[in-house]
């Protein structure tokens, strides 16, 4: 021990023992009381946490009650579809309280998708254990630390029984998300599904490491998740695999799921069609009423806001109105905006969110709507494989070319490579992203410090690009043409691509909607090419730059995939290395749905739809290769190139070089 180590462990016990404050053991309150209540859980919540739970049970609640209870009992998995606004995520969190309180777990665990319903459940503990006078006066083994505290982890820690002189034992482990219960009475826990849950675990002070012995999970997926069959299948790895194994590798932990089906074969839809949970899905209305023609005439003055209107409609024909119907929760309407029922709650929400997003969100239903002329989806795109490893192109190809997207904040440069033979006929032999971690730029970064990012990226990809050796027949081909997105900061890019000394050329290439696109004579360059041209620097001190039909061009790109793979026109992806490889990239690729097509007046309009919160920046990236190709002089109609390109330069190799 080093010098004056003695005199300071000293100094800390003593310092310890002036501030440690003792407290009498108290003796429940009302045990016949409690023993009745902990006999139904929707009573003792309705008790003990009155103020959380004001509204009377609906079905629904009582669903969600039943699924914990069987869960439990049996050691089972069971999931709850509910609508949202129904109160899920309070009601589980009284749940897991109850089974704490009640001694029947040692160590239960709630995950919710988002960190601030994480933080909601630790204030809702907390306010329990600390400051709910109820749960001290029949729970004093639990709570009784906790009320002396006052909800000070500082305090909570000092407090020491009077009859022994030792520590309490309890903790208020906020930012480990969890709260620890006194005299080795367990704890009850929290994480996130995004974080780390594998590592939740609790150890006590005989050395004992508690683990999960019940799991809540609750809603575990955003929007976006449920529109990425990727994030959708990497959250139900996380929970079949981190989740379900949190307890051990030799016990069986039960488990609630409680979700909202946002999208047919999200992650809600998964566990409600898994063999092994069971499952009950509710709807905010369970049955629909019979006479839907004379709430046509209700959702009108919705629609129109003439809600006014509507109350009176709904007051002079209610018995008509409700006839056949039922809802789960009958408590839920706004007293507040003077709303008569529940029912007449329901059906305004109905014509006020529109079917679509009523449907899901509220009935757990969604309806399958496609908006776009052609179902190109991501199982399509990845059926495309052509038997080729990576970086390797088929023997007719032509030419070479690649496109790189820029999108600074969101993750930074997305380029792709695309082979074409001289009917059109494509194969991407690599793609990628860079950096390949993280973003470019940090969020709030100066336009200088992104124009100095994105000439050094462009030149670290374009490097790559140049050493990357491209196999034809065994044969290595470089690349023809680049193109380089110029929307986002074209100084910069004008300022790489003049600077671009390559054995391939580097062209700043931009593109316009139907709307907008136009070959205009005295700044073309040449001669137009298919849909897109070469066009006079636009400001002094830039080059000349690509302009092409954004909106022909994607949907020539997506209709390549639509055929078999193969075929004449159509496009390929290499052989991967991995099971869902090509999952994000395939994603990207048909984010953007081509919801009408037609003459509108004045020419051919497109209208695309893009999926909510998906990205695109490889669709782009993609797109500006058959941009290329066409620069390069081949057609979409499969027709072939004139003039024709140059020979191309080729040696044999003897391993292949990439990245």
């Amino acid at each position: 021990m080093a010098f004056g180590a003695e005199n300071k462990s000293v100094a800390n016990v003593s310092r310890w023992r002036s501030s440690r404050r003792m407290i009498d053991r108290q003796k429940c309150k009302n045990k016949k009381r409690r023993a009745r209540l902990e006999q139904c859980t929707a009573d003792w919540l309705k008790y003990y946490l009155s103020s959380a739970y004001p509204l009377p049970w609906g079905r629904v609640h009582l669903d969600i009650i039943k699924g914990a209870e069987d869960a439990l009992e049996s050691g089972g998995k069971f999931v709850v579809a509910a609508p949202r606004g129904t109160g899920k995520s309070t009601e589980i969190w009284g749940i897991a309280l109850k089974f704490k309180l009640q001694g029947r777990l040692m160590f239960p665990a709630l995950l919710p998708w988002k960190a601030s319903e994480l933080r909601k459940a630790l204030r809702f503990w907390k306010n329990a254990l600390c400051f709910n006078s109820k749960l001290a006066a029949d729970y004093p083994e639990y709570c009784q630390p906790f009320s002396e505290s006052r909800g000070s982890s500082q305090k909570c820690m000092t407090l020491c029984w009077s009859d022994t002189e030792q520590p309490a034992g309890a903790e208020l482990r906020i930012s480990d998300g969890m709260m620890v219960f006194p005299d080795g009475l367990g704890a009850i826990g929290s994480s996130t599904i995004n974080g780390n849950p594998r590592g939740l675990n609790h150890a006590t002070e005989d050395g004992r490491v508690l683990r999960p012995d019940l799991v809540f999970i609750d809603d575990p997926q955003d929007k976006s998740v449920a529109k990425s069959p990727s994030q959708t299948a990497s959250i139900i790895d996380v929970i079949d695999t981190d989740v379900m194994g949190m307890a051990g590798p030799d016990q069986r932990m039960p488990a609630l799921l409680s979700c909202t089906v946002m999208q047919l074969g999200d992650v809600a839809t998964h566990y409600l069609d898994a063999k092994d949970w069971q499952a009950v899905k509710v709807g905010q209305i369970i049955k629909w009423p019979n006479n839907m023609e004379l709430w046509g005439k209700f959702g009108e003055m919705i629609k129109d806001q003439r809600e006014p209107d509507a109350k009176v409609f709904y007051g002079e024909h209610k018995e008509e109105l409700i006839k056949g119907m039922e809802v789960s929760w009958e408590a839920r309407f706004d007293k507040k905006r003077k709303e008569p029922d529940a029912f007449y709650s329901a059906m305004r929400d109905f014509y006020f969110m529109g079917e679509a997003a009523f449907m899901a969100e509220r009935q757990n239903e969604p309806i399958d709507i496609s908006t776009s002329l052609y179902d190109l989806t991501p199982p399509i795109i990845c059926q495309h494989i052509a038997p080729l490893p990576r970086l390797h192109v088929p023997p007719a190809t032509t030419f070479l070319v690649g496109m790189i997207d820029i999108n600074p904040r969101a993750g930074g440069l997305h380029w792709a490579m695309a082979a074409f033979d001289q009917t059109m006929t494509g194969h991407c032999p690599a793609y990628g992203k860079w950096p390949e971690r993280g973003n470019m730029v940090e969020k709030n970064a100066s336009e200088q410090t992104i124009h100095v990012a994105i000439f050094r990226h462009l030149k670290e990809v374009c490097d790559r690009i140049e050493a990357t050796a491209f196999i034809r027949a065994g044969l290595q081909m470089k690349p023809n043409l680049v193109l380089v997105d110029v929307a986002y900061m074209p100084d910069a890019v004008q300022q790489f691509a003049q600077q671009a000394r390559y054995s391939f050329k580097v062209i700043p290439s931009i593109g316009r909607d139907s709307k907008s696109y136009r070959v205009k004579q005295d700044s073309l360059i040449g001669r137009p090419y298919e849909n897109c041209h070469l066009q006079r620097a636009q400001k002094i001190g830039h080059g000349p730059y690509i302009k092409f039909h954004a909106d022909y061009w994607r949907e020539v790109m997506q209709r390549a995939f639509l055929g078999a793979p193969g075929e004449r026109g159509g496009f390929t992806l290499y052989q991967p290395d991995s099971h869902g490889e090509h999952s994000a990239f395939a994603e990207q690729v048909c984010s953007e749905k081509l919801a009408h097509k037609g003459d509108i007046g004045g020419g051919v309009r497109w209208e695309w739809v893009h999926q909510p919160g998906a990205a695109w920046d490889w669709g782009d990236a993609l797109t500006g290769c058959w941009v290329a190709g066409a620069a390069s002089g081949l057609s979409a109609s499969g027709q072939p190139a004139a003039p024709k390109s140059e020979p191309m330069k080729m040696r044999v190799l003897a391993k292949p070089r990439g990245w």
